[in-house]
């Protein structure tokens, strides 16, 4: 029972200036429950847009994060980033909350938006994508014996 937690971000590159695209949330304690919708909307998005042999081979090498993301982000990271485990109840704190839950709902909705368009009887087949917001690649993380999540990631 520690004080602080490691929770998984997404970030857009391996730079020290990075900026976090959205947490990948693992289901521990410490973290909010729309970070882990986020990681099981991800997941599903993910699983619907490679085929079952691929992510089964990333399970197989120990990979158990995975997220699409954009060909024009191609370095992103997914790394745990410390978290104290309880709060202060103070206008700040409430303030990022907040963001951090918009935020959320955006990447939620952008990963069930993937999940209808790859569902969709129009999407089978098609060999060129318009959207940016089509154009991806799963990616995937180890995570250590000390249930942190490995700076870099490998793609699956």
């Amino acid at each position: 029972m520690g004080l602080i937690t490691f929770i998984p971000h997404l970030l857009e590159s391996d730079s020290v200036r990075a900026e976090v695209i959205h947490p990948l949330g693992t289901g521990a304690n410490g973290e909010e429950k729309f970070e882990t919708q986020i990681r099981i909307e991800a997941r599903d998005a993910a699983e619907r847009m490679y085929a079952e042999w691929a992510i089964q081979r990333a399970e197989d090498e120990g990979f158990d994060n995975f997220c699409p993301v954009l060909r024009t982000l191609p370095n992103v990271q997914l790394v745990g980033i410390a978290r104290l485990r309880y709060r202060s109840h103070s206008h700040r704190t409430a303030a990022w909350l907040a963001h951090l839950r918009e935020s959320a709902e955006i990447a939620i909705e952008r990963y069930r938006k993937m999940v209808r368009i790859n569902d969709s009887p129009l999407r089978i087949g098609a060999s060129t994508q318009r959207d940016d917001f089509l154009k991806l690649r799963v990616k995937g993380t180890r995570n250590d014996e000390s249930r942190r999540i490995s700076p870099r990631s490998r793609s699956a």
